[in-house]
């Protein structure tokens, strides 16, 4: 395949898990994790209310960057699962830096600047 035409054959098993219940419980368990009740529609669990990779991914209807399901501006795609301990008051959630605009563009596939 081409470069650029997709990621076919890369290995992504330290990425993000899938395939897996996100249930009360493990939400429970866990601690950080939100309750399954209330993340938004937007990132669907699969009929078996299993975590997949299109649970955040749209590969065929994206208007985001990464084909997301919704913005991560902030990491709002993170937090609606995530809410890790202190995560407000970090130095990423309070950020204020900003591109310059000159090249390379650390963000080339959004129209932010922060």
């Amino acid at each position: 395949m081409p470069p650029g035409k997709g990621l076919q054959g890369t290995d992504l098993s330290d990425d993000h898990p899938i395939s897996f219940e996100y249930s009360a419980g493990l939400a429970s368990q866990n601690g950080e994790l939100a309750m399954p009740g209330t993340i938004s529609n937007q990132l669907p669990l699969d009929r078996n209310g299993e975590l997949q990779c299109t649970t955040c991914h749209d590969p065929h209807d994206s208007p985001f960057a990464n084909l997301l399901r919704m913005p991560n501006i902030g990491s709002q795609i993170c937090i609606e699962c995530h809410q890790q301990t202190g995560w407000a008051q970090s130095s990423h959630s309070q950020s204020f830096a900003t591109w310059s605009g000159q090249p390379p563009n650390p963000w080339p596939d959004s129209e932010f600047t922060t």
